[in-house]
């Protein structure tokens, strides 16, 4: 699976807007940008996307241009692996590979919108007159016509910027550039300039390159190797393990021409069989079809496009209205791909209905609108603040299940629980707000699990939030404040209390961790697959969603584990201090260390408190979690007797920079074994304890006899002897049994045919009739062309074909010598051919479905009301 990223050229306004208003993952992302980029511009980014609030032709202007396409495509990549589809190799064309770059994990998403925000700015400055235009010919011809021209010519020299195979991209001066132009198409070649495109790749942009070279050193001096194969523009080869993609690969990247191409070709050569295009329109997609090379075992692979820019003089509306995302993650589904389609359409609610079984009756049904939260200016975490005259510090918000987005990704036992890493988040916040680092939190207890109701998707019932509070004790004599959380539901009387410890700031008695060496601690530990550590989890009954999916990298041993942490591009840590998803993962650090002991067991455990966790200030989004288990598979007191797993398992887990510097830890972090039943009897009502069926094996009660006194099928048939073998023995001869026998054939059989106008249902009774068989010919009323022919031997019925009422009375009016044996339905034959407007088309296929859908209603008429049919 390839992504290949588009370039410049492939903006248009409103790209990526009906995804924005639909995909929350795709919107996170957007919005996430739109922040960053706000810090140092007047107009928003999602305004000169979308063309609105007076940004009328800013997209096209490369100071804009590079960084909307660039977070467009960030967004895409998000949404793309909210659906479970990851890149195996990623390529970017030109301005596309800085995309590429950031989903191979060589920028952070901060770090690549840095680099295209400066990029479109100095190339944005370079000369007015720069210009390029796309070539239709051999590489060899083009590059001997600008070698050509740049022989005599006084201006800066004119370069092949692109080789896309088909074609050729040329850059320089305008009239260098036109100079060259006209000379190839008098020579029949075709040519097309490219809209408002800047001379990229050619010696115009020299001016920049030292700025730029100077932007990627601060922006990201030391950059990591992609963790994702990249084939590189500069050489159209994969990118060597060893190469990094630092400020002087930059500079290359800018100046010298993109070999897509031979980029096209190393993907044939890996063997990539899916390739899915990452930009606003469908523009690589089409030259990565016609250049895969004809040599390739697997033949072309199918390409998706992303999103596609709708028609200008498009007459009807789209059918794909997500802008051809919807039908890309299709084709990726038809092409093989394992696509989770939970993820699709993740910000809409939908439930499955049941269709009537008759035509609708076009009346209106009002659909009620969700509930919506409504966000007070405050903390993201703890809502707005309020203090009482006893010196009481309340913090008050709202939790639904689906606000914030990520609780729906925390299900124990199919419920939505909110994780423990929300308390220890909201302490840590609260903490550093009432002075300087390092923060603690002591002694926290979780007393009772904060469980939320999802919306029913039949009743709609549900789904309502629970006003949470968070209340710091007033007294200032104490160098620790004891805080405890409450939440209530709309209509509950009183608070639930769900937490409690004690919190404190700039303590000097924090023992100092020392310094990690992570290479060292890895090489004693084994290399472990976090997809198969979060299959393992869904396993046991804990289903951690792709928010909670913060594990990269991981090794552990028995009792000891670590992994590098990081949130996901889609979640917005913005304002958090440590964020509710960063600590669950220590907690799952931690939990990988202890399925690898004997004391797990697959059972499922939940967070029960801790003596301490300290952080030494806001934690960065990415970092180390080295976790040791203090109790092993060793048992104590009545554990020691049984075969279950234990009922605590105490652990603690330390906080490091990516570079080993320490942050901070949790230490004697308990977690307690929890059952099903435990956690639902938590909730108020009684009826989530009845949702477990549970089928046992019993004895047979003693008063209920045995199955084996019926006569089996087999004995039944063997002792069954036909209608003719009991004439015989009634001494019925021959001719007389023949003869009977026809006749009962004769008399069972009757048919109902439903004509048409060409004259076939007539046909076809006549025939019917002449075989001995009772016909109804059912001709529709007010049929043109005067009266109809009367058949021999046929009786005649008239009635409106779509009324099913008159169609159950006419067959309930059947005599009982001939029960019902088929029906025939002829009135399709009456549609227009080929000769038929679509209008015409679609008033013969309603024709035809009602009137079948009429008859088949008819005829399923309760057996007590009309004799049985024998045939249909």
């Amino acid at each position: 699976m390839a992504f290949v990223f588009t370039g410049q050229a492939s903006q248009w306004p409103g790209m990526g807007r009906a995804l924005y208003e639909r995909e929350p993952v795709f919107r996170s992302v957007l919005d996430r940008c739109d922040r960053l980029l706000s810090e140092d511009r007047e107009v928003s980014l999602l305004d000169v996307m979308f063309g609105e609030n007076g940004t009328d032709g800013l997209l096209d202007e490369p100071t804009w241009t590079q960084p909307a396409i660039y977070s467009l495509e960030c967004a895409l990549v998000a949404l793309w692996d909210s659906l479970g589809v990851r890149p195996s190799v990623v390529v970017g064309h030109s301005l596309g590979e800085i995309a590429a770059a950031q989903a191979a994990g060589g920028f952070t998403l901060e770090q690549g919108l840095q680099y295209a925000s400066a990029r479109g700015t100095l190339m944005g400055a370079t000369r007015a007159d720069g210009a390029m235009a796309a070539v239709f010919a051999p590489a060899s011809r083009v590059a001997e016509a600008v070698a050509e021209h740049n022989a005599g010519s006084d201006d800066a020299d004119l370069s092949v910027a692109v080789d896309n195979g088909a074609q050729q991209v040329v850059s320089g001066p305008a009239a260098e550039l036109d100079a060259v132009l006209a000379r190839l198409e008098a020579e029949g070649v075709k040519t097309h300039r490219l809209r408002r495109s800047p001379a990229y790749h050619s010696a115009l942009i020299e001016p920049a390159l030292d700025e730029l070279e100077a932007a990627v050193n601060e922006i990201a001096p030391s950059p990591p190797a992609p963790s994702v194969p990249l084939v590189s523009n500069i050489t159209g080869r994969l990118l060597d393990p060893d190469d990094r993609m630092d400020a002087a690969y930059w500079r290359r990247h800018a100046r010298e021409p993109v070999a897509f191409r031979a980029s096209v070709e190393t993907l044939a050569e890996m063997g990539v069989d899916a390739v899915v295009e990452i930009g606003p329109h469908a523009v690589l997609g089409p030259v990565v079809s016609m250049i895969w090379p004809a040599s390739a075992p697997a033949g072309s692979p199918p390409v998706l496009a992303s999103l596609r820019r709708p028609p200008r003089d498009a007459e009807e509306p789209p059918i794909d209205t997500s802008g051809g995302f919807t039908e890309a993650v299709a084709g990726a589904w038809e092409a093989g791909l394992d696509i989770q389609f939970a993820g699709l359409f993740a910000g809409e609610e939908r439930r499955r209905i049941t269709l009537p079984g008759y035509p609708f009756q076009r009346i209106q049904h009002w659909v009620r609108s969700s509930k919506r939260r409504h966000k007070a200016d405050g903390h993201p975490l703890l809502g707005v603040r309020h203090e009482s005259p006893r010196g009481e510090v309340m913090f008050e918000t709202e939790v639904f299940a689906s606000d914030p987005a990520w609780l729906l990704d925390h299900l124990v036992y199919e419920q939505v629980v909110v994780p423990g890493g929300l308390h220890g988040g909201m302490a840590v916040s609260v903490a550093l707000s009432q002075g300087d680092g390092p923060a603690v939190v002591d002694e926290l207890q979780i007393y009772s699990p904060l469980m939320l109701d999802e919306e029913d998707p039949e009743s709609g019932a549900g789904g309502g939030g629970r006003t949470l509070q968070f209340v710091l004790d007033g007294s200032d004599d104490l160098a620790e404040r004891p805080f405890e959380i409450f939440t209530k539901g709309e209509g509950e009387e009183g608070w639930t209390l769900h937490a409690g410890g004690r919190l404190s700031s700039g303590r000097s008695d924090v023992e100092p961790l020392p310094p990690l060496d992570p290479e060292a601690l890895k090489a004693g530990l084994t290399p472990q697959d976090p997809v198969q550590f979060y299959a393992m989890r869904s396993a046991t009954g804990i289903y951690l969603g792709p928010s909670y999916h913060t594990i990269e990298s991981a090794w552990a041993r028995e009792g000891e584990s670590l992994a590098t942490l990081a949130l996901n591009d889609s979640v917005d840590a913005t304002g958090m201090e440590l964020h509710p998803l960063l600590l669950d993962g220590c907690f799952q650090v931690l939990s990988l260390a202890r399925h690898h002991t004997v004391a797990e067991q697959g059972a499922v455990y939940m967070p029960f408190g801790w003596q301490r966790l300290w952080v030494a200030g806001p934690m960065p989004t990415r970092l180390l979690c080295h976790a040791t288990v203090r109790t092993s598979g060793e048992r104590n007191g009545a554990d020691a007797a049984s075969s279950e797993p234990p009922e605590v398992v105490t652990g603690d887990v330390r906080f490091y920079s990516t570079d080993g510097a320490p942050l901070g830890g949790l230490f004697g972090f308990t977690v307690k074994r929890a059952t099903r039943s435990a956690l639902l009897s938590a909730r108020a009502g009684m009826k989530d304890l009845l949702y477990e069926v549970a089928w046992r094996e019993q004895p047979l009660d003693g008063s209920v006899p045995a199955a084996d006194f019926l006569t089996s099928p087999a004995t039944v048939a063997g002792q069954s002897r036909t209608l003719a073998e009991h004439l015989a023995d009634r001494d019925v001869e021959a001719a007389d049994r023949v003869t009977l026998l026809r006749d009962l054939k004769r008399l069972s059989q009757a048919y109902v045919v439903s004509a048409d106008g060409a004259g076939t249902a007539e046909q076809l009774a006549a025939e019917l009739a002449s075989r001995n068989q009772t016909v109804l010919l059912v001709r529709a009323e007010g049929d043109a062309g005067g009266p109809s022919p009367e058949v021999p031997g046929v009786t005649t019925a008239v009635l409106e074909p779509s009324d099913r009422e008159a169609w159950r009375s006419l067959l309930e009016g059947l005599p009982e010598e001939s029960p019902l044996r088929g029906v025939v339905h002829l009135n399709a034959l009456d549609g227009r051919a080929a000769s038929a407007t679509t209008e015409e088309m679609a008033e013969d296929v309603t024709h035809a479905a009602s009137t079948a859908l009429a008859l088949a209603q008819g005829v399923a008429t309760p057996a007590s009301a009309r004799p049985k049919a024998s045939g249909s």
